[in-house]
């Protein structure tokens, strides 16, 4: 992604909609067992005290990921740091850091998030070698943004979200009013063959006032075989964040980003 690296300055936000940031590594390590997510767990759980389970991620195809030789399915273990903005999350053919939004905390910028991430992804590695499961494999690389537009600060009600991402201007009022936007997807080709962008909208819950809001998500992933190594990840996710912030620009109304959002350009 040669052609989205550079030193030029980014735009960045005083106050961005950013609830989520998350690094995902997805890997094959096919001597991992259900049992080595407690062993790991033991090394890092003085960051992270809390755990807790959630269903797998699938594959692309929708597959479910299972254990071998048992053919259990794998579930995705949870584990969460004492303030609970950071989590990592394992499953047998992924792991993954998240910074998540909570109470008054301030987005810490991706630069350090990206040194926090790779502490947890070498400290991974490292886990594995030790457990005589050898160096990870890695297959791809994907970065997630996710941003909440609420009602009340974006926008007064929530059929007006093309105020916010004009690219959903629905058609004129009619009879019934305008249709709600309950979901778009669309996706963009990264430079240099290096993996796509996703865009999606959605309606979801806020966490604490259970009040409904957009939830508008630009994912990066990498095409397999672009990323095989740690190494390589880096530049990648400085490629794909680059991508994302422009797209996000691109998309996003302006006088939001300026008046809400306080967008500075150096």
């Amino acid at each position: 992604m040669s052609e989205l690296q550079g030193a030029e300055v980014l735009p960045h936000y005083g106050k961005p909609p950013l609830n989520e940031v998350v690094f995902t590594l997805r890997v094959r390590s096919p001597g991992f067992r259900i049992g080595h997510v407690g062993l790991f767990w033991s090394k890092v759980r003085d960051t992270f005290p809390q755990v807790a389970s959630q269903p797998p991620i699938g594959s692309a195809d929708g597959q479910v990921p299972v254990e071998e030789p048992t053919g259990l399915p794998w579930i995705r273990t949870w584990l969460i740091s004492k303030d609970e903005t950071r989590l990592l999350q394992v499953q047998q053919d992924r792991f993954i850091f998240n910074w998540r939004q909570r109470g008054e905390h301030e987005y810490p910028r991706f630069e350090s998030l990206r040194l926090e991430a790779f502490r947890w992804f070498e400290a991974y590695e490292q886990f594995h070698i030790d457990a005589g499961l050898g160096a990870l494999s890695l297959v791809g690389t994907e970065l997630s943004y996710i941003n909440h537009i609420k009602q009340g600060v974006e926008v007064s009600a929530l059929d007006e979200i093309a105020s916010v991402l004009p690219f959903l201007n629905a058609p004129a009022a009619g009879a019934l009013g305008r249709p709600r936007v309950l979901g778009w997807s669309g996706q963009f080709e990264l430079p240099g063959g290096a993996g796509l962008l996703r865009a999606q909208v959605g309606l979801a819950v806020q966490r604490q006032s259970k009040a409904q809001l957009y939830q508008f998500e630009l994912m990066a992933q990498s095409r397999q075989g672009v990323v095989g190594s740690l190494a390589a990840a880096n530049p990648w996710f400085d490629g794909a964040r680059k991508a994302i912030v422009l797209t996000f620009a691109d998309l996003t109304d302006m006088r939001v980003q300026r008046d809400i959002w306080e967008r500075r350009d150096a």
